[in-house]
């Protein structure tokens, strides 16, 4: 939910981390020939939320959320992807040869109005976003397609840019 394993300059590394665990388990992982495929949890960060209540997913418009527990959803069609998604997995790959990621989307590419998702809804659509308390909107059959695609392409374009510099990285969403 938004800490890190590792010394990191653009996380929130664990306090209770006592060793750098990404590079240990790595090391021991390649040790013993297998590969360190890491963990990312990607939109689910108390941690980030905390920092940037702007980046926060909204269900509802004005309406966000980060529990005492570290939970919070967080928009990654925001600088969350360049400013803390990528720094981090690149700092993964360059600092401990990790060989591959597991990204965790859990709620990642829900649905979200908050004020970026409706002005790009609004830029490629050229309409209004539906919204969650206009069930019967038409434009519902609208946003499912138009979100399946800049997932897609969100998607692609991490893979693109890891692979740009690790090209045998495994990446699994």
């Amino acid at each position: 939910t938004g800490l890190c394993f590792h010394p990191t300059k653009y996380g929130v590394e664990h306090p209770n981390t006592k060793i750098n665990l990404t590079k240990e388990m790595t090391e021991a992982l390649h040790r013993h020939g297998m590969r360190a495929i890491a963990y990312f949890n990607l939109g689910l960060d108390g941690e980030m939320g905390r920092k940037h209540p702007d980046w926060l997913q909204e269900h509802e418009p004005g309406k966000n959320v980060v529990t005492q527990d570290h939970w919070a959803n967080i928009c990654v069609f925001h600088e969350y992807f360049h400013e803390y998604t990528m720094p981090v997995l690149m700092e993964m790959f360059d600092n401990y040869k990790i060989d591959g990621l597991f990204l965790d989307t859990m709620n990642a590419f829900g649905y979200c109005c908050c004020p970026k998702c409706k002005a790009d809804f609004e830029q490629d659509m050229k309409r209004p976003m539906p919204l969650p308390d206009d069930k019967d909107n038409p434009d519902w059959n609208l946003y499912g397609p138009w979100q399946y695609k800049r997932t897609f392409d969100y998607m692609q374009k991490l893979r693109d840019m890891i692979h740009s510099k690790y090209p045998d990285a495994e990446i699994i969403f």
